[in-house]
């Protein structure tokens, strides 16, 4: 069975406030659903697609109200970490809203530590970074960077 869903809008609000990225959430809305199976053949008739449709909807239409009056982390509020692996301090971030994207600006400090604390967090950085860029192309920059800015780790 296949379900996909076409034109979905979401609508929220997001801001930073210290360092908790929050959203007020507005509507979650999907236009359609397509519902395909090679073992169902009846979905037609039982009006698979519109079924699916207005389950997603309501299913949003009662979640919201709930997540903005309870206010779940991770779903309205999500923390951001203002230290990265030891090595950076984030003194300031700022959010600000473009042409459909979102930009960040941050003011680092970069933590200087003694050079077996260095090759340790390097070494847990580097390891984590490895796995991650397996999986992201964002994360072999990354992985580059942190190698050209800090040296290999195999000090």
């Amino acid at each position: 069975m296949t379900f996909k869903y076409h034109d979905i809008v979401i609508d929220f609000d997001m801001w930073l406030e210290n360092m908790n990225l929050n959203t007020e959430w507005y509507t979650i809305k999907m236009d359609r659903a397509e519902v395909t199976s090679d073992i169902i053949d009846n979905l037609e008739r039982v009006h698979a697609n519109r079924r699916v449709t207005n389950f997603f909807n309501m299913a949003f239409d009662m979640i919201i109200p709930w997540v903005n009056e309870i206010r779940p982390k991770g779903v309205a509020e999500i923390p951001l970490p203002d230290t990265l692996v030891d090595l950076v301090r984030i003194k300031n971030l700022k959010m600000a809203v473009r042409d459909n994207y979102f930009a960040f600006t941050l003011d680092p400090e970069f933590i200087i530590k003694t050079p077996e604390q260095r090759r340790r967090y390097l070494r847990v950085l580097s390891e984590h970074l490895s796995v991650m860029s397996s999986q992201s192309p964002l994360m072999q920059y990354l992985n580059g960077v942190v190698k050209a800015l800090f040296g290999s780790n195999e000090e």
